[in-house]
């Protein structure tokens, strides 16, 4: 799978390689069409069912379970919203996988003059919660982390959660993505 630049008529958008290169098939079903020649899909396979992949783009995620022959957004419950509280939209940059338990997600956002943070879905894109980053409670002033949360990394163990900054800053989590400090 590819995110590829392009023309609207040639590998524009997500596109499958299965045979080295020769030919690309776009994957565009139930995805939103890409708004410009150079819109970037960011793109995660399940690690248990390499069928069902997360296509994050302008901010949305979308999923397949049936190796991309049709998609579904799956990202409602993931909306941020302008610190003084007049916008709101998706500040999704990607996802990532739990590898040992599917059917947890981790969602993090890239954002400017919006809250943000880690949102984690616990039953497979079907619902999301904010657990780490800026917005308006408690537990989220206490997490340590800010808007900014992608790249994440998960180890195998399912305690560790390491997240990247646009800063060249990282964060560790020591407790599955609930409070996080410098690294």
């Amino acid at each position: 799978y590819v995110s590829a630049f392009g023309n609207a008529g040639s590998r524009m958008g997500l596109v499958e390689v299965r045979d080295k290169g020769r030919t690309w098939r776009p994957l565009r079903q139930g995805l939103e069409e890409p708004a410009t020649h150079r819109d970037h899909f960011e793109i995660t396979v399940d690690p248990k069912d390499e069928r069902t992949l997360y296509a994050v783009t302008r901010g949305k995620i979308f999923r397949t379970t049936n190796a991309g022959g049709a998609f579904e957004h799956v990202g409602a419950g993931t909306i941020t919203f302008s610190t003084d509280r007049s916008q709101s939209r998706s500040w999704i940059a990607g996802v990532a996988v739990d590898p040992s338990n599917s059917k947890r997600i981790l969602a993090g956002t890239l954002t400017r003059g919006f809250y943000g943070g880690v949102f984690e879905s616990k039953d497979g894109a079907k619902s999301w919660t904010q657990i780490a980053g800026t917005g308006d409670t408690k537990h989220l002033a206490d997490s340590g982390l800010g808007a900014d949360a992608w790249p994440i990394s998960l180890d195998r163990t399912d305690k560790y959660v390491l997240v990247g900054g646009t800063t060249g800053s990282a964060w560790l989590s020591e407790d599955r993505g609930l409070r996080f400090k410098l690294t």
